[in-house]
């Protein structure tokens, strides 16, 4: 079950997109997709690898090339063959369970939010250092509930 597993938000200059364990219990992601569509057109895929596993309460970030961004699993993951996530106001990012059932997705309503700048030179949480991300809500009427 991914139910529990949200897409937290999408990096404005699409650097990465962002998953979050909303439960205590570990969800099993392999073989899950992350897909995203420009306007109904398909725009790129990333499938998790065998055996990923994002702990109970954990996050999880999926780095485009462009990010130059570490691979370090589980919080990390590297995805050196998509330059970039799509952005803008006709994009939609959805997870997807391996038999294709769609378990959540952001929606193409979007809102820029700030994150606060990391106390003492530390990086803030998902070791994102930037303080802008594009953080959309999911319409779930769209993805057939």
């Amino acid at each position: 079950s991914t139910g529990s597993v949200k897409i937290w938000d999408v990096h404005d200059r699409g650097d990465y997109v962002r998953l979050v364990n909303t439960s205590n219990h570990d969800e099993y992601l392999g073989g899950c997709v992350i897909q995203q569509t420009v306007s109904d057109s398909a725009f790129c895929s990333y499938k998790f690898p065998p055996n990923f596993v994002l702990k109970g309460g954990a996050m999880c970030t999926i780095w485009s090339n462009q990010s130059q961004a570490l691979h370090n699993p589980p919080s990390d993951l590297l995805w050196k063959d998509q330059e970039a996530w799509a952005i803008g106001p006709d994009v939609n990012t959805v997870l997807y369970k391996p038999n294709g059932q769609a378990t959540t997705g952001l929606n193409n309503t979007t809102t820029i939010t700030r994150r606060p700048k990391s106390n003492h030179g530390r990086v803030s949480p998902g070791g994102v250092s930037r303080d802008k991300v594009i953080r959309t809500t999911l319409d779930e009427r769209s993805m057939g509930y």
